[in-house]
């Protein structure tokens, strides 16, 4: 397989699901997150459980690269094989799919013993997905409350 780096594969991943916002929230997610794109720009073999190449399928169309992630054999695989991902990346990919392809998964399960972080990722996805302006408004104004709240500290 020719070699996968951060930027075209971002890029391609985005390209894929343009137009399709529950899609696309869940490819953020995934960005945001981090472990997974490492994960496939990664070099394991084909053999080891932690190869996750195989479900993300990249074509090119001219100079343009379009990667699409087979959400459900992706989840499927890691539920049942003996990666070493964390858990924490499992339950965010396991949310991801959710929201991308309908994968259902036990969301008690999903949230619990996420920390603050990984918890707020979830968060601004789901929210995105169920009213992405309302929410985008909503982001906008803790933003500016955060900041007042920091510049009223130094007084």
């Amino acid at each position: 397989m020719t070699e996968w780096n951060r930027e075209e594969l971002v890029e391609g991943l985005r390209r894929w699901v343009d137009g399709r916002p529950d899609a696309m929230v869940a490819v953020d997610l995934l960005i945001a997150h981090g472990t997974w794109i490492d994960a496939l720009i990664d070099e394991d073999r084909e053999e080891s459980p932690n190869y996750v190449r195989k479900f993300v399928a990249r074509n090119r169309l001219g100079t343009l690269v379009f990667a699409r992630i087979y959400w459900r054999a992706w989840y499927e695989h890691l539920q049942s094989s003996g990666h070493t991902y964390g858990e924490t990346a499992v339950k965010m990919f396991g949310v991801a799919a959710s929201l991308a392809a309908g994968v259902p998964i036990d969301l008690q399960h999903a949230l619990r013993s996420l920390d603050l972080e990984h918890a707020r990722l979830v968060v601004d996805a789901v929210a995105t997905t169920a009213h992405p302006k309302a929410w985008a408004n909503t982001k906008a104004l803790l933003t500016d409350a955060d900041a007042q709240k920091s510049l009223t500290s130094w007084v």
